[in-house]
C-alpha cells in the first residue's frame, strides 16, 4: 500500500489527483488531522495514538492513502502490510512564501473555526516575514516527520523538478503511467519564484536550518537514485 505524505505547498493537491486517476475508489485522502494548526505536544500525541489505532486497522479496500498527516500515523500494523511511503519537498523558503500566500488568498471565516493559524494570521495581520521566522511554522519538514527517519522514504519529489520526477516515480515506484495535473499554483508570480530578499533569504536559511537539512539529504538522495 502507498502511502503519500502531503507536506504543505509541495504540490500535494495535483499529485492527488495523478493518483485519483491510479487508484479510483481504492484511494484514502485523510487530511483530517491539521497537523500545523496544533501545538508540537498534542500533534505528535495525536500521531502516536493514531499509529497504535492504525496498527489493528483492516485496510483491504485500500491501496493508497494521501493527504496531511505525519507518516508516524501509518508506520506500523499487525499484518506487516508492505507500506511504501512517498513525499514531496521543496525549497523551503518558496515552500514557506507559497503557503503564505495560498492563506492569504484562500482565507474565510469558516475556515478560521477550525484552523487556529489561519485565524491568528488574519487576527494579527501577519507580514511575510513574521509568517516565515516565526515560532509556529519553524521547521515544517522536521514537525512532520516527527518519529519517522527521512530514510524510510521509498520516494522524494523533488517540486523544481516535478515532472521529471512524478515520470520517475510513475515508472519505478508505481510502475504505471500517471497523468500530470497542476493545482492551486499561484498565477501571480513568475516561473514559479517568489521575489524573496536576499536578507530574508538569510533569515529563513537559519531559522529553518534543520528543514533546509532535511530539503538538501533529499535533494542528494534524488541525484543519487536517478
Amino acid at each position: 500500500m502507498l502511502i503519500s505524505v502531503h507536506l504543505p505547498k509541495t504540490a500535494g493537491s495535483s499529485f492527488a489527483n495523478s493518483l485519483s486517476d491510479c487508484f479510483g475508489q481504492k484511494l484514502l485522502k485523510d487530511y483530517a488531522d491539521l497537523p500545523l494548526h496544533h501545538s508540537n505536544i498534542r500533534r505528535n500525541k495525536h500521531a502516536a495514538i493514531e499509529s497504535s489505532r492504525n496498527y489493528f486497522k483492516n485496510f483491504d479496500e485500500i491501496q493508497c492513502i494521501h493527504g496531511h498527516f505525519l507518516p508516524l500515523k501509518y508506520r506500523f500494523h499487525k499484518s506487516k502490510i508492505n507500506f511504501k511511503y512517498v513525499t514531496w519537498m521543496r525549497e523551503p523558503a518558496e515552500r514557506l512564501a507559497s503557503q503564505y500566500y495560498y492563506m492569504k488568498r484562500h482565507y474565510s471565516d469558516e475556515k478560521a473555526k477550525n484552523q487556529p493559524l489561519l485565524k491568528k494570521l488574519s487576527d494579527e495581520n501577519w507580514s511575510l516575514e513574521r509568517f516565515c521566522l516565526g515560532p509556529e511554522l519553524q521547521n515544517t519538514y522536521s514537525k512532520f516527520l516527527w518519529g519517522f527517519p527521512l530514510d524510510l522514504f521509498d520516494f522524494i519529489g523533488i517540486v523544481e523538478h516535478y515532472n521529471s520526477d512524478l515520470s520517475y516515480f510513475a515508472n519505478h515506484i508505481l510502475k504505471e503511467p500517471l497523468s500530470t495535473y497542476k493545482e492551486n499554483v499561484n498565477k501571480h508570480i513568475d516561473q514559479n519564484k517568489y521575489n524573496l530578499s536576499e536578507s530574508l533569504k538569510s533569515e529563513i536559511l537559519r531559522h529553518h536550518s534543520k528543514d533546509y537539512s532535511l530539503y538538501h539529504r533529499a535533494l542528494t538522495l534524488r541525484d543519487k537514485n536517478r
